[in-house]
């Protein structure tokens, strides 16, 4: 069966941005805030892109199953923004929504989120990726425990480009 899905390439956009990075000489930053407790850290590019894989393997994830998915879109106003929405039709899908933003004179991206939601043990893990273009991504995650507990991790991970001497 052919794949008819023509959906933004989202994967790609990614894999782009990663390899401009990749090409630059930039530094990176990450911020935890987990259990009410903040710790802001310099990564090395391999930890940073130990992270940037979280997002790129669920963005892999929705170019192979895209047909799984229907687009919606509509304009923001307020942000100056074409908004795709894209969700499974079975709610049961380990990806949950996908929003992607376009500028929408330039047509690029501004940002991309990816709502997951998987188990892990006895551990029920909502997770939230995003990618803001040029700049950072967030990982957040909602973790709630068989017994009731609960707790959230966030991650956010920023770059700039280092000044030359």
């Amino acid at each position: 069966m052919q794949d008819t899905a023509k959906f933004y390439p989202i994967r790609q956009f990614l894999e782009g941005q990663l390899r401009q990075i990749d090409s630059g000489n930039f530094s990176f930053t990450l911020l935890t805030e987990k259990q009410g407790k903040k710790d802001t850290a310099r990564i090395d590019k391999a930890r940073f892109s130990q992270l940037a894989d979280t997002i790129l393997h669920r963005a892999a994830y929705f170019t192979a199953f895209k047909a799984a998915f229907k687009e919606s879109a509509f304009r923001d106003l307020s942000t100056g923004s074409l908004i795709f929405n894209y969700t499974p039709f079975d709610k049961a899908f380990f990806i949950q929504h996908i929003d992607l933003l376009l500028d929408e004179p330039t047509q690029h991206i501004k940002r991309v989120f990816i709502r997951s939601l998987y188990n892990s043990g006895d551990t029920s893990i909502l997770e939230q990726c995003s990618w803001k273009t040029n700049s950072s991504f967030q990982l957040s995650k909602f973790f709630e425990l068989q017994d009731g507990r609960s707790f959230t991790e966030n991650n956010i991970i920023s770059w700039e480009n280092k000044k030359s001497p």
